[in-house]
């Protein structure tokens, strides 16, 4: 099997949009994604996010300066060159970060790695995810944000577990959202129609306004839909187990005529984001809101015994990601000491289905036991179809709390003294289910 997701890097009618395949295995089984193809080399740092000589300020130390001061490894992509990379989605911008790469079975399904670190398993992923200051993390399914009305991505080697906590070992990916902006008023929309060569028609419409409410109070809203077109196909195709141990004529025939479908794996996303500034004298408050939802129909794999792009899938294939994340950080002074409270909350649920049928097939030409599986019979006796379908449901809660405080810039020296609380539950419930 070969995993190709294609990076919707795209803004015109009839785009010819560059695909990347990220692995190949041998054997006839699911493919995961390795690595992101080396890019080309990559801009330096302080020319990351403006396309030239600017320059870029960064909140990676916790405190606001110059991308080329901060004294740790860090990339910044800014508000430019996002737009003049029209960069939308999590696959769009990790091919531009020298330092990341990723592996991953389609939208929704990816896991960010730095300087190539990784643990098999667990409940904390390597690397970790922030939206503004708030961890958004999960393990082998990064929230993909959809990018758009944002000021900067920041990608920080690691170990960053100083000022990022659990889950930062290898480093931090950072995505920085606009903030509402006072006594302005602005909006504005971007809209697109592409298609992948033969594959099925796309389109996407974003938009933003800012409103200033009064001197103290601004609210921004950001809001998307994002339908990508399919190009993979489920095609006709038939394979029969071979069940009897006795009776070497003992076969069963499975058949996937009822799914065969052109460019089955099509994509549709929306969501939206409200955050709010109020300023109360030394004090400043920015509640922030955002909601997403994933639809990804289909495997983003193919077999290339097959055909280029095709595949014989059995049963359906389905990906149901939501997730909605509620922040609060407040910024103010102490005496004469800067003080910052970052408060978050963050809910997903996932419901996942997937055609088992390579496994299935496997455990048919391993023997020696593995044959097992598939030797389910009726009440009569005859053997029924031993395909697998897999059927997944996730749901994951992080609730965390952040308090720093900074010596006064005027002392001549940088001291910040801090603390972290999060909490995270998850609940997984596998179903791994055969017909009748």
């Amino acid at each position: 099997m070969v995993f190709e997701q294609r990076s919707p890097i795209k803004r015109a009618l009839g785009f010819l949009g560059a695909s990347t395949v990220l692995s190949s295995l041998a054997l006839p089984v699911a493919a995961l994604a390795q690595t992101a193809p080396a890019a080309a080399p990559a801009p330096d740092a302080a020319d990351a996010g403006t396309g030239g000589l600017g320059e870029i300020v960064v909140t990676a130390t916790r405190k606001a300066e110059s991308v080329q001061k901060v004294p740790i490894s860090i990339q910044a992509l800014g508000a430019e060159k996002l737009e003049q990379h029209q960069v939308a989605t999590f696959a769009d911008y990790a091919g531009m970060l020298p330092s990341v790469s990723f592996s991953g079975l389609g939208p929704g399904q990816s896991e960010v790695y730095f300087r190539g670190i990784a643990v098999d398993g667990g409940a904390l992923s390597t690397s970790g995810t922030y939206l503004d200051d708030v961890p958004i993390s999960a393990p082998a399914r990064m929230p993909e944000v959809h990018i758009y009305d944002i000021e900067r991505v920041e990608a920080l080697s690691g170990p960053q577990g100083t000022l990022y906590g659990a889950g930062s070992l290898a480093g931090t990916l950072r995505i920085i959202t606009n903030k509402a902006k006072i006594g302005k008023f602005e909006a504005g929309t971007d809209a697109q129609v592409d298609a992948y060569g033969k594959g099925a028609a796309g389109a996407m419409l974003e938009g933003f306004v800012n409103i200033p409410v009064n001197e103290h109070v601004a609210v921004r809203m950001m809001g998307f839909y994002d339908h990508e077109g399919g190009y993979i196909d489920n095609t006709h195709g038939t394979y029969t187990y071979q069940l009897g141990d006795d009776d070497p004529s003992t076969t069963y025939t499975v058949d996937n005529a009822t799914l065969v479908q052109k460019n089955y794996n099509p994509v549709d996303s929306y969501g939206g984001r409200i955050n709010a500034t109020i300023e109360a004298g030394d004090w400043k408050l920015y509640p922030s809101v955002t909601y997403q939802y994933l639809d990804a129909k289909g495997f983003f794999n193919y077999d290339p015994r097959v055909g280029d792009l095709e595949v014989h899938d059995y049963s359906p294939t389905e990906n149901i990601d939501k997730w909605v994340q509620a922040s609060l950080t407040i910024q103010g002074k102490i005496g004469d000491f800067d003080l910052v409270s970052s408060s978050g909350y963050f809910r997903r649920k996932i419901h996942n289905t997937s055609d088992y049928t390579y496994y299935s097939v496997h455990y048919d030409q391993l023997g020696d036991g593995y044959e097992n599986y598939l030797k389910f019979r009726d009440k009569s006796g005859n053997f029924i179809n031993p395909t697998q379908s897999y059927i997944g449901r996730l749901t994951q809660t992080k609730v965390t709390q952040e308090l720093r405080l900074s010596v006064p810039k005027e002392w001549g020296f940088d001291l910040t003294v801090g603390g972290f609380f999060q909490f995270q539950k998850m609940s997984q419930d596998d179903d791994y289910q055969i017909p009748a």
